[in-house]
């Protein structure tokens, strides 16, 4: 029962088990890769782990499912440092044969403050350390087929189609739709079909990559 799994990642985050909730988690995204508040926990847990791209992938895509103030709120304080002190990751080492180079290089990679450099080059219209952020990452990260992990075969299959597509600002906009700025009213007024055929594309893509048994 999903359900159940979720309940059960929740006690383990909440009893300050990050590696058990992840683990419960994967299976229960499987079942429902719609639900937002699980990849939402599986950002927490990532975080907590000190794997801070596979954090930042599950956060957008609950924001993605639930363009939720709250999720925002928290995306922007794990970004901005406000919750540097739940990440340990000296206490979670990866599964023994798993090849976790490409995500050690794209924390790093965050971690670096290169989206403060002048040279950094930002296409986005909404300006926020988190869209930065996210499309950094969403720019360097690959798709390898060796990977066989949720975060490649779902989260980096989904996020570089929707690059492929230049869909960027498009995903800035709708997870900022409840954001009480004119700037994104504006945007919804005038691209109402753009907004209608992103969602579809997005729902679509979701039930498709179910196919790669991620």
């Amino acid at each position: 029962n999903a359900n159940l799994l979720y309940n059960l990642a929740v006690c383990y985050l909440n009893n300050d088990q990050p590696i058990e909730a992840e683990e419960v988690l994967l299976r229960e995204i499987r079942i429902r890769p719609f639900h937002a508040s699980s990849h939402l926990a599986l950002a927490k847990a990532n975080f907590a782990m000190g794997r801070i791209a596979q954090s930042y992938l599950a956060y957008n895509m609950a924001i993605l499912m639930s363009p939720d103030i709250s999720y925002l709120t928290e995306f922007e304080e794990t970004v901005t440092g406000k919750n540097d002190t739940l990440s340990k990751p000296y206490n979670y080492t990866y599964p023994e044969g798993f090849n976790h180079r490409k995500w050690d290089e794209l924390s790093l990679l965050l971690k670096s403050q290169i989206v403060f450099s002048e040279d950094f080059k930002y296409p986005g219209e909404l300006n926020y350390l988190t869209t930065k952020q996210s499309y950094l990452l969403f720019t360097k990260m690959n798709f390898e087929p060796a990977d066989t992990s949720l975060y490649n075969q779902f989260y980096v299959r989904f996020f570089k189609g929707i690059m492929d597509k230049e869909n960027f600002n498009t995903l800035l906009f709708y997870s900022f739709k409840e954001v009480n700025k004119q700037q994104i009213a504006d945007w919804h007024k005038k691209n109402s079909d753009e907004f209608k055929s992103f969602i579809e594309y997005c729902q679509n893509s979701i039930v498709r990559l179910r196919d790669f048994n991620y």
